[in-house]
């Protein structure tokens, strides 16, 4: 039983019962009253009725502040105070978790005393009322929990930010000192108030997302955070997402999008993809409170992973990297595949004991698909590697506890490697790390990184510099001809060469003009004059994507084409035609450098490569077939481009 005053006056009971009439009835105990009519029937004569809480019509408000609720009602003849039983309920308002009485004056100002359970609050701070004559408003406000021993009402207070609901019922007091019992509703130890469980007022604050749940390596690349709402009433609130690494303690604000569902759908990118967070939602705007946080995160997940918070989250991903093999300080031919496996101490729910991880390269001038090159068995702790190294990879590997290097064979300015880190239409040689286990749902799901999330290149040859800038220079030619085929369909059935064409890469042009008749010895050639603009083909490539990687610039210089009517290309009147290569992605300084290409016919070229690291080479051809091995353009007597060609290693 709680009782707040001591007084217990007959005189005041007295005039409590002759006051005004009641909705709420009452039962004055010992004297067998009717708790239904609100009428009091003694062994005496007298016959009375009661100040009663019904009168006071109080309303709270739902969800309109983060800090506060504010109770208003209406002020009752002849009461000298009230008391204010307020409950603080589960969050579906349908059971009574604990209770608390203020005790406020009946003409309240900013300096009144507002007392709670008997105590005084300190005006003004945590439980302030003011009236304007026919109402009284009380406000009661969040205050942070004590770090010392907390009371039932600093513990309630604390709550308010919450969101949980509070139902405040209001009685009218005839003396200020009159004490009032809780757990019967009964004041100065005589007059008991009963049928009052539907006359309260339920408020609450916007409050915070209750039970918040975070799925656990429950998909690839998604967390997906679910929560129970604070009591909102009819309010339209939004909830809000905040976030820490677990366990930093260090919460900041996240985002407000949620799904059609009313969800927060986390798709993480780079480090967070395997970083665990703690997760918390709010109805207001300002940071939730650090009892709130510390509950939340010290709540298990008890069904699926006890040892870790309910509100922790984090997709199945794993950790891989490429990079480049440096040699003296400058890009090497080597590539590193780096990888940590999962550690179970930071993220208990991942791949089954014994799983087995397979590392793999896809290269888009190697054909499609994945190149497995190790599996590794293990975890973050320990983990074992077997190299799968396929001959026709053509490379050297070598593998650590936590890493491969691999290297392609036999490197020279003047070798052209084929193998598994080929580079041609594309330099980008891409990794991953793959690893599966079985999600809640009985699915298998698969951990590893997006294709374009993971890659490493090397320096290449200057051969191998040639080839791939002869590739481009000819896709222009044979794109402007055949009006832009990205997938080779007309290749062999491409139409002549006559007017003006031009084309359009990934950035910048290739065109050509209208042919000029030449007299020349034994033919009348025409002569086209031609210009590469920052010209950066999207080639098509093995792997069945489309892809950038030189970029072609040139003056205007001109070349022949063979036959008085339309033809074929026949040589570079310009001699050398000059070219400046650089790579599409200009922060890329190795596949850069110029071409001086003399071709007198489809029998004879020479191509000087010097690049941008300062070596340079010369490449020739004296047949046919000599001068497609370093460019696969379509000259007469030809049947077509060579582009795709794989016997002169364009395909």
């Amino acid at each position: 039983m709680r009782k707040f005053a001591f007084k217990k006056s007959t005189s005041v009971i007295l005039a409590l019962l002759i006051a005004l009439s009641a909705l709420a009835g009452c039962k004055k105990q010992n004297d067998g009253a009717d708790s239904s009519s609100g009428t009091t029937s003694s062994s005496s004569s007298a016959s009375v009725k009661t100040l009663g809480p019904a009168q006071t019509a109080a309303s709270a408000t739902v969800a309109k502040k983060t800090t506060s609720i504010a109770v208003t009602w209406k002020t009752v003849t002849g009461a000298a105070a009230y008391a204010v039983r307020r409950d603080r309920c589960d969050i579906t308002n349908t059971n009574v978790l604990s209770t608390d009485i203020y005790i406020v004056p009946s003409s309240p100002s900013s300096s009144s005393v507002i007392k709670a359970n008997g105590t005084d609050t300190g005006s003004g701070v945590t439980a302030a009322a003011s009236s304007d004559g026919a109402t009284i408003t009380l406000t009661d406000t969040y205050v942070a929990l004590s770090s010392s021993a907390p009371t039932s009402w600093q513990t309630n207070q604390d709550k308010i930010s919450w969101g949980f609901p509070y139902r405040y019922t209001v009685f009218p007091l005839a003396d200020s000192s009159d004490d009032f019992d809780s757990d019967t509703n009964t004041v100065a130890g005589t007059v008991t108030y009963k049928n009052t469980d539907n006359i309260y007022a339920a408020g609450s604050a916007l409050g915070y997302g209750h039970d918040v749940t975070a799925t656990k390596a429950e998909d690839p690349n998604k967390v997906t955070i679910t929560w129970t709402k604070p009591w909102l009433g009819t309010s339209a609130a939004s909830p809000k997402l905040w976030r820490t690494v677990d366990g930093n303690n260090d919460w900041s604000y996240y985002t407000d999008s949620v799904d059609s569902n009313g969800y927060f759908i986390i798709t993480p990118t780079g480090a967070s993809r395997t970083a665990a967070y703690d997760y918390a939602v709010t109805y207001g705007s300002d940071t939730p409170s650090s009892t709130y946080l510390a509950y939340i995160t010290a709540t298990m997940d008890s069904s699926k992973s006890p040892t870790e918070p309910l509100n922790k989250g984090y997709p199945f991903a794993i950790s891989c990297t490429a990079a480049n093999v440096t040699e003296s300080g400058d890009i090497g031919y080597g590539e590193k595949i780096s990888w940590t496996l999962w550690d179970y101490t930071s993220r208990a729910i991942g791949p089954a004991s014994g799983a087995v991880y397979t590392a793999a390269i896809k290269n888009a001038n190697y054909g499609s698909g994945w190149n497995t090159i190790a599996t590794i068995t293990g975890d973050a702790s320990s983990s074992a590697v077997a190299l799968s190294n396929n001959s026709a990879y053509d490379c050297t590997m070598t593998a650590a506890s936590d890493s491969i290097t691999i290297t392609p064979n036999n490197m020279s300015d003047t070798s052209i490697h084929t193998g598994l880190l080929r580079v041609l239409r594309d330099y980008k040689h891409y990794a991953e790390l793959v690893v599966t286990r079985t999600n809640s749902n009985g699915d298998t799901i698969t951990a590893s990184y997006a294709d374009s999330g993971v890659y490493a290149y090397r320096k290449i040859s200057n051969a191998e510099f040639t080839k791939a800038a002869m590739l481009a220079i000819t896709y222009g030619f044979y794109m402007a001809q055949t009006g832009d085929d990205a997938d080779y369909s007309e290749i062999g059935s491409e139409p002549k060469i006559y007017s003006a064409k031009s084309t359009s890469g990934a950035t910048g042009t290739f065109s050509y003009t209208d042919g000029s008749l030449v007299w020349a010895a034994g033919v009348m050639p025409y002569k086209h004059n031609f210009t590469f603009g920052n010209y950066a083909p999207k080639q098509l490539a093995e792997s069945g994507d489309s892809i950038c990687f030189m970029k072609i610039n040139s003056a205007q210089q001109s070349f022949y084409r063979y036959e008085l009517s339309n033809g074929w290309f026949k040589l570079f009147y310009t001699s050398p035609a000059v070219f400046t290569i650089s790579c599409y992605d200009s922060t890329i300084s190795e596949y850069s450098g110029t071409l001086e290409v003399t071709c007198s016919d489809r029998t004879s070229i020479s191509i000087k490569a010097s690049r941008s690291n300062g070596s340079s080479s010369t490449f020739s051809g004296s047949t046919n077939d000599g001068v497609h091995t370093w460019f696969p353009m379509r000259f007469y007597n030809d049947s077509k481009y060579y582009i795709n060609d794989s016997s002169f290693g364009w395909w």
